[in-house]
């Protein structure tokens, strides 16, 4: 599991103010569930969250079919300051409580001095490839 940009299939490291940020791999899923939710959590330097995402929206479920699936989450439009941040994404079935980390604190960092306001304005989310 990666995370990348709208433009490349290579693992990124540093994005610009408000650019897309993609969470992108595969997962497999070997039993059958009612439903599998991706859930993933920001946090800045110090390691303190600063987003999580709805464990329980249905914007997030993902395939739930046994087999081999492609995930795709974007982070439109991500308004972070400067700075460095980790994520961390996992797959997890609300209804069982079983859940599968798929990416443990992923270092980023937000490299533009071209930004606006004095923090973060809003995370809009969606899961690609259901």
């Amino acid at each position: 599991v990666m995370l990348t940009n709208a433009f490349s299939d290579k693992p990124m490291s540093k994005f610009e103010y408000g650019e897309d940020i993609y969470i992108r791999g595969n997962y497999l899923v070997k039993a059958d569930f009612e439903r599998l939710v991706c859930a993933f959590t920001i946090f800045d330097s110090e390691k303190r969250e600063i987003f999580g995402s709805d464990r329980q929206s249905v914007s997030f479920e993902i395939n739930k079919e046994q087999g081999d699936h492609v995930l795709s989450v974007a982070l439109k439009n991500l308004k972070l300051l400067p700075g460095h941040y980790h994520i961390s994404c996992e797959i997890w079935n609300p209804n069982s409580g079983f859940v599968k980390l798929i990416m443990n604190n992923k270092k980023f960092e937000i490299v533009s001095e071209h930004f606006l306001g004095t923090g973060i304005i809003g995370i809009d989310a969606e899961c690609v490839g259901k």
